[in-house]
């Protein structure tokens, strides 16, 4: 009755063309078009870091609500994202 996408992503990426957020969502979207999707499995075993508002935004596709990290600078003020 639908099926578990598993998607690893080895990088937050970001340039003119594509974006990590923006290809996790079109395959995301790609897949229920094909059945239905009862959960997705986000493999971040091998990622290596990368942009962090994409890291953001990949979090927000599955998070509506929240803090995902905090950034201190060094004159102790603080940014949530």
């Amino acid at each position: 009755d639908g099926v578990i996408a598993h998607i690893s992503l080895h990088a937050f990426y970001q340039d003119p063309m594509h974006s990590s957020s923006a290809d996790i969502y079109e395959e995301i979207t790609k897949l229920q078009k094909e059945n239905p999707v009862k959960g997705v499995i986000l493999d971040l075993r091998f990622n290596s870091g990368g942009v962090l508002p994409q890291a953001v935004a990949v979090t927000g596709l599955f998070i509506s609500k929240g803090i995902v990290c905090s950034i201190k600078d060094n004159h102790g003020a603080l940014e949530h994202l």
